[in-house]
């Protein structure tokens, strides 16, 4: 046996081992708790964020969601399912890496769903699930893992919409191209003389 093993058994105590294998039971056992409520925490998070968008006077296009929700209500529900059994599994194995597995991004484009209800969806069920834990150490893991996941929808939401504007940007150029030559350059004239400082039309481009 080389020296460094003998070092690291000697001051492994069994105390050390003790809380290790104490800390991983409370850990299983929170997960299980997790997994046993995971169609409440999702059900009543889904219902808190709709009531909170439909309550609120912002004009916003998640509100259209709304028409029709059994297009989309059962997809969202499963997803939610599943980003809560993909933070369990970061708390199981105290890695979080393996929530970049979870990509949520391209299937919510092709539903014409927001990124940002997601991740509105996520927020909810962070409170709610932290609330279930009594180990602050424990529960201090579990909202890094929440949070982190909410960092990753909240990235996606912000390439979703650049794509999206994107998009529009494409379609405007075409549309502009195809027009007649006057309307191009009275367009021309327009913007040249909006993002001219010295013009007296400049309007700059606030990002």
């Amino acid at each position: 046996m080389s020296n460094i093993s003998q070092i690291v058994i000697k001051s492994t105590t069994n105390e050390d081992i003790k809380r290790l294998v104490d800390r991983g039971i409370e850990i299983l056992s929170i997960s299980q708790i997790l997994i046993t409520n995971t169609n409440n925490i999702v059900k009543d998070s889904l219902e808190a964020t709709i009531q909170d968008i439909s309550l609120s006077d912002e004009k916003t296009d998640l509100k259209k969601l709304f028409v029709t929700p059994e297009l989309w209500m059962p997809e969202v529900s499963r997803d939610c399912n599943e980003v809560l059994r993909y933070i369990t599994y970061a708390l199981i194995g105290t890695n979080k890496l393996v929530l970049d597995d979870l990509n949520l991004e391209d299937k919510y484009l092709a539903l014409g769903i927001p990124i940002r209800f997601i991740s509105k969806v996520v927020r909810k069920m962070h409170t709610l699930s932290t609330s279930l834990v009594n180990n602050s150490d424990i529960s201090e893991d579990l909202d890094g893992y929440f949070k982190y996941m909410i960092a990753r929808l909240d990235i996606q939401d912000h390439l979703a919409l650049l794509n999206k504007q994107h998009q529009s940007l494409t379609k405007l150029k075409q549309e502009w191209l195809a027009g007649d030559a006057d309307e191009q350059t009275e367009t021309w004239n327009y913007l040249r003389d909006a993002l001219n400082p010295d013009s007296p039309s400049y309007s700059p481009v606030t990002i």
